[in-house]
């Protein structure tokens, strides 16, 4: 995931805004996504300063499931939807934009 600075004078985000993201598959099922805290949406938090054209990246990492023998290729399309503070939106992501945690 990209936040990007589109438009607009510099800006400093202080306190950092809070970063949701949910991911369904296909068929419109919730993924388990790696968390700071366990039961948590809140990825990360975004903050600092922001001059035009300035990215930060967040990984969108879900968690393998337990079971025996399964791989951690998970077939797409999946569509995320993110909140940074007051802003959001929703992709379509192939399964190779989707990282896998396998924990440890």
């Amino acid at each position: 995931m990209v936040v990007r600075h589109v438009w607009g004078r510099p800006c400093h985000l202080a306190p950092p805004l809070l970063v949701r993201l949910s991911l369904d598959d296909r068929v419109g099922r919730r993924v388990r996504l790696a968390t700071l805290d366990e039961g948590s949406d809140v990825q990360a938090r975004v903050g600092g300063d922001f001059s035009p054209g300035f990215e930060q990246l967040i990984d969108i990492p879900y968690l393998a499931e337990p079971q025996a023998g399964e791989s951690c290729d998970r077939k797409g399309p999946f569509t995320a939807f993110v909140i940074v503070g007051p802003y959001s939106a929703q992709r379509k992501l192939s399964g190779s934009e989707v990282g896998c945690f396998r924990g440890g």
